[in-house]
């Protein structure tokens, strides 16, 4: 019986975190590389694990003619909602340390599937490139996914509660069979010798 509790509790457990790599290595974000006008840029794109909507972006730019960083240029992040048309926009900046990457982050209110692009303007030039879609959950599917990991959580607890119940009750039936095998121990009688009160002694 303990074995099946431990197997059930290795087996969960197992699953949960085979899911969960499976879901990292999908979400895992990747550089993806684009031509806008004269300009070469590198996007990747992450979601905030803080904040649901809220995206951050980091976007190298080059000069796609000689390979040069083009940490001169101006860099704005424009998004559209598919459905509703709702448009929002964040200039990204960057630093004298590393001139051609550029930074942004911003907050997708509405849930749906949002359209994304950079416009960048420099001396070389105006560019515009449409770097894909994003997706927003409703609050109902986030929710349910705590719930998941919460129902996974409580099962793992369960089967581990049982496992302890289970060995502290075989050790406690151990030790009563041991007891009944040995038979009642003998108390010494430590009264001093002769008649006991109560006794027949005979005739006086």
């Amino acid at each position: 019986m303990q074995i099946m509790a431990l197997a059930l509790v290795l087996a969960v457990m197992g699953a949960f975190l085979a899911t969960g790599t499976a879901a990292a290595q999908s979400e895992r974000p990747i550089i993806v590389n684009y031509l806008a006008g004269p300009y070469k840029i590198g996007v990747l794109t992450e979601k905030s694990s803080l904040s649901v909507g809220r995206v951050i972006f980091t976007i190298t730019v080059h000069d796609a003619a000689s390979g040069e960083p083009a940490g001169d240029a101006t860099v704005v992040i424009r998004t559209r909602h598919q459905s509703e048309g709702t448009e929002g926009w964040s200039s990204a900046f960057n630093s004298p340390a590393d001139p051609e990457t550029f930074s942004a982050q911003i907050l997708l209110e509405t849930p749906g599937v949002w359209d994304a692009f950079i416009e960048i303007s420099g001396p070389l030039g105006i560019g515009a490139v449409s770097v894909g879609s994003l997706g927003v959950p409703h609050a109902r599917t986030y929710a349910s996914g705590s719930y998941v990991f919460f129902g996974i959580f409580a099962a793992l607890m369960s089967g581990a509660g049982y496992l302890v119940w289970s060995v502290h009750r075989n050790q406690k039936r151990r030790a009563a069979l041991g007891a009944a095998a040995t038979g009642p121990a003998q108390v010494p009688d430590d009264s001093p010798p002769g008649p006991r009160p109560g006794a027949d002694t005979g005739p006086q």
